[in-house]
């Protein structure tokens, strides 16, 4: 309560990248606070610190200070802390971290018991009480359940906050720029401005998915700029095309605000996989929001879900159109309500 009393002071702590310098000491403070310290709650999720250097942040900075008093935060970020420390550290110094991370949030009746699933619990426990190896990696599902239910879980906590009112307000003053169109198609070419999503995903060998979703996307989101690499018209004897098609794709990546990625069940998208592989990497450093989802019978549905979990345990792999669609919709109305 005291922090959120503090507002505005937090509020400009945020802002300000203060929030940035705790990465590397925070988990250190957890393992050398008394048990009955309070613990620090100024910190910003990772993916949140990069968009707090885009100009269409202010809902970002603000579900991150509207939940910095919420100990599922700190818990996530602790464990998220973990694995970097852990990998540069002894083994008998990741089994106290991790018993201090165990004590404080996992543990039933701990001080600040996270809520996860009574499995995961379970398990967690008896690693360190069975003297299991503790890994790098041990909380990477946790943390990501966790990230998700705090992103997508507390939205109706956000909008009904007063950082809410406090968007709406701001986003009258400073109005994100209406797109002349608001749908793109390859070779046709994108000025950047407004939200935008690229429909990266199958082309060749399935179904015309792209079709329905720009579909729906357009209707649900109509600022929202649907940028479509698949071309209604792409004669592929013509040897020319092929070049100027991949270096449209490249340009046109780099001059989103999100990518979606969906894998259909027709064909294994070898370069979608490729693409998905690198925009995991450039959207840390672009701040460009990445959405993911397979079919159910994609063959390498495996694959992209633990490969996720373990580089960006931040992101929700999803199994339908419909979800996928249902999330770009929920970050569309944090910028756009």
């Amino acid at each position: 309560n005291n922090m959120l009393s503090q507002s505005t002071a937090t509020s400009t702590l945020a802002l300000a990248g203060v929030a940035v310098t705790l990465a590397g000491g925070a988990l250190a403070y957890y393992m050398l606070a008394p048990v009955n310290a309070k613990p620090t709650k100024w910190r910003i999720p990772q993916d949140m610190r990069v968009h707090l250097t885009k100009p269409l942040v202010h809902v970002s900075v603000a579900i991150a200070v509207k939940h910095l008093c919420d100990e599922m935060y700190d818990g996530w970020a602790a464990m998220t802390e973990f694995k970097q420390m852990a990998q540069r550290s002894t083994p008998e110094t990741r089994r106290a971290l991790f018993k201090r991370i165990l004590d404080l949030y996992i543990r039933v009746d701990s001080e600040r018991e996270v809520n996860i699933d009574g499995m995961s619990r379970e398990q967690l426990v008896a690693a360190y009480e069975n003297n299991q190896d503790i890994t790098p990696e041990i909380f990477d599902e946790v943390a990501a359940s966790i990230f998700s239910m705090l992103v997508l879980g507390k939205w109706i906590d956000y909008v009904e906050s007063k950082w809410y009112a406090e968007y709406q307000e701001l986003s009258l003053k400073n109005k994100i720029p209406v797109p002349s169109s608001n749908y793109v198609e390859c070779l046709d070419n994108y000025d950047g401005i407004g939200l935008s999503i690229f429909l990266g995903g199958g082309i060749s060998g399935c179904v015309d998915w792209q079709k329905e979703m720009k579909e729906s996307l357009n209707q649900g989101c109509p600022r929202l700029v649907v940028v479509n690499p698949r071309r209604e018209n792409f004669d592929t004897s013509n040897l020319d095309e092929t070049p100027k098609q991949i270096y449209w794709e490249y340009a046109h990546l780099r001059k989103v605000t999100a990518i979606m990625f969906w894998f259909p069940n027709e064909t294994l998208c070898p370069i979608t996989l490729f693409e998905l592989g690198q925009w995991c990497v450039l959207s840390r450093e672009k701040g460009v929001h990445i959405f993911v989802g397979c079919d159910p019978d994609y063959a390498r549905k495996e694959d992209v879900v633990v490969q996720l979990r373990y580089e960006r345990p931040d992101i929700k792999v999803v199994f339908s159109r419909t979800d996928l669609e249902a999330q770009v919709k929920a970050w569309y109305t944090l910028y756009l309500p």
